[in-house]
C-alpha cells in the first residue's frame, strides 16, 4: 500500500521544490542589501557633512547595484562565486559610507 492512500490515511507532505529555496536564498540577499542602502544612506546624512561632494554619487551607486542585482536571474544566486563578489563590494560600499559619513 502506498503512503498516500486512503485507507493508511498517511500522506506525504509535497517536498520544497529548489525553485523555493532559490527563491528565498535570492529573496533574503536582496532584503539584506536594501538594508545595508538604508543604513548607508541614513549614517551619510546624519552627520549632515559632505566634505568631498561624493555622499549622493555613493548611495546612488549602492542603488544602482542592488537594482542590477534585482535584475539578475536566479541561476547566480546558486553560484558561491556570486557571494565571493558580493561581499567585499558591499563591504566597501558600508566602509566608504562610514569614512565620507565623518563616523
Amino acid at each position: 500500500m502506498k503512503a498516500n492512500d486512503f485507507g493508511n490515511l498517511k500522506l506525504n507532505a509535497p517536498e520544497k521544490a529548489p525553485d523555493d529555496e532559490l527563491q528565498r536564498k535570492r529573496r533574503s540577499v536582496i532584503w539584506i542589501r536594501w538594508l545595508l542602502v538604508i543604513a548607508t544612506a541614513f549614517l551619510i546624512h546624519t552627520t549632515g557633512e559632505d566634505p568631498f561632494g561624493m555622499n549622493r554619487y555613493l548611495i546612488a551607486g549602492f542603488v544602482l547595484s542592488n537594482v542590477v542585482v534585482t535584475l539578475l536571474p536566479r541561476r547566480v544566486f546558486i553560484d558561491p562565486i556570486f557571494y565571493y563578489l558580493i561581499v567585499p563590494a558591499d563591504t566597501l560600499f558600508v566602509a566608504a559610507g562610514i569614512y565620507l559619513g565623518g563616523a
